[in-house]
């Protein structure tokens, strides 16, 4: 995770693949393919795993590549899991204030 992540400096959320999943749910075979070609899918788009977390481009790469990732969450399981998966990240985050902080941020480090 880039550091100014880490440090608070920029909020940001994880791509909703990589948000813990509901632990009452089990995926099927299928279901856990698409999860496992998101996560992948994210890690190759961020460059892999062994980024120097404090470089600027790692960031906007891990900003961009999340966005991405959670339209396809959207598309491979439907808006009712998109939208169960967003509040578990707002969960994870802290709360609604904080996520949508988070959210904020991103988006102004795009501009």
């Amino acid at each position: 995770m880039p550091a100014a992540i880490v440090s608070g400096e920029v909020p940001a959320t994880l791509p909703l693949a990589l948000v813990p999943a509901d632990p009452t749910k089990q995926l099927n075979e299928l279901q856990q393919m698409g999860m496992d070609s998101l996560r992948k899918g994210f890690v190759d788009a961020v460059g892999g795993p062994d980024q120097d977390p404090n470089n600027p481009e790692y960031l906007r790469r891990w900003l961009d590549a999340t966005k991405r990732s959670d339209d396809l969450y959207k598309t491979m399981f439907g808006w009712e899991a998109y939208a169960e998966q967003q509040r578990r990240a707002v969960r994870e985050a802290g709360g609604v204030k904080a996520y949508f902080e988070q959210q904020v941020a991103a988006q102004q480090l795009k501009k």
